[in-house]
């Protein structure tokens, strides 16, 4: 039997922990850490999960930790498999942002209220074609630019206007479409190109490095930031710098309690 994903809607083979498209956890509310609640608020609460996991996956850090920490509460299963994300956003928090990083920060706010406003610009610039082209004329019938602009003076200026109105918009909304597709590195902060945290990298090539940093796997993503993940990485060697398994060294040092009982849960 197949588990749809909630999020992306992709199908996964039954007993799948986390969607094979888009790496969120696939949790049913029946068997979910939440199942002492009553099936209402249970589905409140997966669909407060779903949601807090895809803002860490988006690298919304500050927001997916008020959730994280929220969500830690409900048991202690449940706060053990979140230490490594909770930490991970903390430690992000923590980094002072720059005035070009504030800036990327605010541009994505105002995009995701006001993207719909650059959109209109294909609207008003297909519209301005149209009046354009009715002004064209026909060669084969004898009608000129100058004939259709004479019955129809108007279209002419319908189309000035919105091929003006479209380049506004464009130059407008330039300066907030720049920080789209911008995401902050996991490691240091910085905002970066979002790179796909599921593409090999083969041990030697740099297509899935931080362009400030120079960290591989750069981008947030809930399996591979979570024990398992962590713990994959680390037995396959996945990664080059010495800096990832000291972290993660120091991380189970100092949540050596919980991470004993992941483990063994988890055998």
């Amino acid at each position: 039997m197949k588990i749809k994903c909630p999020q992306c809607d992709f199908e996964n083979e039954e007993g799948s922990k986390f969607c094979s498209n888009c790496n969120i956890p696939i949790i049913k509310p029946e068997a979910s850490d939440f199942k002492e609640y009553p099936y209402s608020k249970r589905q409140n609460m997966h669909t407060y999960f779903t949601k807090t996991i895809a803002l860490y996956n988006k690298g919304e850090y500050e927001e997916a930790l008020k959730g994280l920490e929220k969500l830690s509460e409900v048991n202690d299963n449940l706060k053990i498999s979140l230490i490594p994300h909770i930490e991970k956003c903390k430690n992000i928090k923590s980094k002072m942002l720059t005035n070009i990083e504030r800036g990327h920060l605010e541009n994505q706010a105002i995009l995701k209220r006001f993207r719909w406003i650059d959109k209109i610009k294909y609207f008003t610039g297909a519209i301005s074609f149209v009046f354009y082209a009715l002004l064209s004329g026909d060669p084969e019938e004898g009608i000129t630019f100058l004939d259709n602009f004479s019955e129809h003076p108007e279209y002419l200026v319908w189309a000035i206007v919105l091929a003006i109105l479209t380049y506004l918009i464009h130059v407008f909304m330039r300066k907030f479409t720049i920080s789209a597709g911008l995401i902050r590195c996991k490691y240091c902060g910085k905002y970066i190109q979002y790179i796909n945290p599921n593409e090999p990298t083969y041990g030697f090539m740099h297509t899935n490095n931080c362009g400030e940093c120079n960290r591989m796997y750069p981008v947030p993503d809930f399996y591979w930031d979570s024990w398992e993940g962590l713990e994959y990485i680390e037995n396959r060697h996945s990664v080059l710098e010495g800096i990832f398994y000291t972290e993660y060294k120091t991380l189970k040092k100092k949540f050596s309690r919980e991470y004993n009982i992941w483990k063994k849960e988890n055998k």
